[in-house]
């Protein structure tokens, strides 16, 4: 089974500073190592204002699993607290090459 890349764009509510999101974003790293199966994880924004996070999963049925479960523990509301969810757009990818 080949690895799967869940990709996540969003921007932050107009509230949120990118101080702040970073920290949430930091208490959400045991969240995810406890879930087996991530191999990286990626946190970028590009200049107008577009987050990407980006999860590689060691496949598709881990990273889906991961996207219905990993949302609802309480460590990850923070984060969650500060993202625009209208903006949101996910989605999944098989991962073929890597460097």
């Amino acid at each position: 089974m080949s690895p799967c890349a869940e990709i996540v764009t969003f921007r932050l509510t107009t509230s949120t500073s990118t101080q702040a999101f970073l920290k949430a974003a930091e208490a959400t790293i045991p969240v995810i190592q406890e879930f087996d199966g991530c191999l990286m994880r990626n946190l970028s924004v590009d200049d107008d204002g577009l987050w990407t996070d980006m999860v590689v999963w060691k496949d598709q049925e881990t990273a889906l699993k991961a996207a219905d479960t990993v949302p609802k523990d309480l460590r990850f509301a923070p984060f969650a607290s500060m993202i625009d969810g209208s903006s949101v757009v996910m989605r999944h990818a098989q991962v073929e090459m890597t460097m």
